[in-house]
């Protein structure tokens, strides 16, 4: 569930980096600055958009967003 919410997140703005689309997405309780350490961690560029990512990326992001929401 937390993986089709992260790409639907990355997808719903278009032509918004990846950083401004989830933090806009109301889908997540992090803010902007917690999502921009995420993608850092996982060494995801802030400013890429959505559909530069890998399907393995998206898991490694959900699985991030899942952790870190318990």
């Amino acid at each position: 569930e937390m993986f089709f919410m992260t790409v639907k997140a990355a997808f719903g703005q278009r032509r918004k980096t990846l950083l401004n689309s989830l933090t806009n997405s109301g889908f997540f309780k992090f803010n902007k600055e917690e999502i921009r350490d995420i993608l850092n961690r996982l060494e995801i560029n802030p400013g890429c958009r959505g559909e530069t990512l890998s399907i393995m990326q998206f898991a490694s992001l959900a699985n991030s967003f899942s952790q870190r929401n318990c």
